[in-house]
């Protein structure tokens, strides 16, 4: 998901000024949740048994993802990425 998306009052530029990069936002957005997904994959391959990452953990994680639960703007975990930046 592209920066921008995640909160407006931060200023960040939205790279949509000219048709080169709408077609590299509209790529990265296409492919975003497959990447996520893969992402959260490797992640818990690394976690598991650690004691920090379970499968429900991953369940959450790739249902939220394949929800599209990051372009919600009321979603408390998009909020609680958007406030990190």
């Amino acid at each position: 998901m592209p920066r921008f998306k995640l909160n407006s009052t931060k200023n960040f530029e939205k790279f949509q000024n000219n048709q080169k990069s709408k077609t590299r936002l509209a790529t990265f957005e296409d492919s975003f949740p497959q990447h996520s997904t893969k992402m959260a994959q490797e992640w818990f391959n690394q976690l598991q048994g650690k004691g920090v990452m379970t499968n429900a953990d991953l369940t959450t994680i790739t249902t939220w993802i394949n929800n599209q639960g990051y372009n919600n703007q009321n979603d408390p975990h998009r909020n609680k990425v958007s406030n990190l930046l």
